[in-house]
């Protein structure tokens, strides 16, 4: 998806996060990420399974996948944010 071209939005604009200073894309995938992993973490917790014993819960290709959706999503969210807070 061209989030660019769909959501009208310039994800090359720099945003401040904390002390650094990144685009709208890569915030809203590290936004994804930390999402994704939350949700990992709850689950585990929900089914008992420890995270430092147990390395069965780790899946990257999941996570790949869960971040390059959730990244149109993030985008739009950092998007509304940021140019709310100007006006």
């Amino acid at each position: 998806m061209n989030i660019e071209k769909t959501l009208n939005i310039d994800t090359k604009r720099k945003i401040q996060v904390g002390e650094e200073q990144m685009t709208i894309y890569a915030a809203a995938r590290w936004s994804a990420l930390l999402g994704g992993i939350e949700i990992i973490t709850k689950h585990a917790a929900r089914n008992g399974i420890d995270m430092n014993d147990d390395k069965t819960w780790l899946k990257p290709l999941a996570l790949q996948k869960f971040i390059k959706e959730e990244t149109p999503v993030a985008c739009a969210e950092i998007h509304q944010c940021t140019t709310s807070s100007v006006h």
